[in-house]
């Protein structure tokens, strides 16, 4: 298989559950007055907020996909499988994500989340190692060390949310700030 088959499925894919993230706001539907319209809007806070967050997050995974595969010579089979296991706990994030707008001070549904962004980054970190490891990218090692090390920012992030869910669960995904941060400078 030729790599942009899959770089094509996996923008496909990242671009729908991007779209789904939107899905999970509801709007408001009968007449309502102005006061009930402004509780309405105070109201999905929770949920601006994880949808927020869950987009910035997806858009770093894909943009961390991208330079991956700018790097890629070729892929294989076992690549391949890794990357349709990544893009399925993707595909999650939409539901993760509703979870958390609707009950962001729960500890199940912040888990939940933060087991998802975990897997995610587990998983890319993996398709790494597995590409520099099978040889289907050339690059020098401290090239691949560097990347290797940013790309395991995300566990990271993931792993000190799932530590601060059981103290303060609708806090706990401020974790995950670090990691945007880092990657955006």
């Amino acid at each position: 298989m030729k790599k942009k088959r899959l770089e094509a499925l996996v923008d496909a894919i990242f671009a729908i559950a991007m779209t789904i993230l939107v899905l999970g706001i509801d709007a408001p539907t009968g007449t309502m007055s102005v006061q009930a319209m402004d509780a309405y809007i105070r109201g999905l806070a929770s949920d601006l907020y994880s949808y927020c967050l869950s987009f910035l997050l997806l858009g770093v995974f894909w943009w961390v996909n991208h330079m991956h595969f700018e790097k890629l010579e070729k892929v294989d089979t076992g690549f391949i499988w890794i990357n349709i296991v990544w893009l399925m706990v993707v595909v999650l994030v939409p539901f993760s994500t509703k979870l958390t707008g609707n009950y962001g001070d729960l500890v199940t549904p912040n888990i939940l989340f933060h087991l998802n962004m975990l897997t995610i980054g587990l998983l890319l970190s993996m398709s790494w190692i597995y590409t520099q490891r099978n040889g289907l990218m050339d690059i020098g090692e401290n090239e691949y060390r560097l990347i290797l090390k940013k790309n395991l920012l995300m566990p990271l992030a993931a792993i000190l949310a799932l530590i601060l869910t059981p103290i303060a669960p609708e806090y706990s995904s401020t974790a995950y700030a670090l990691l945007i941060l880092k990657r955006l400078l």
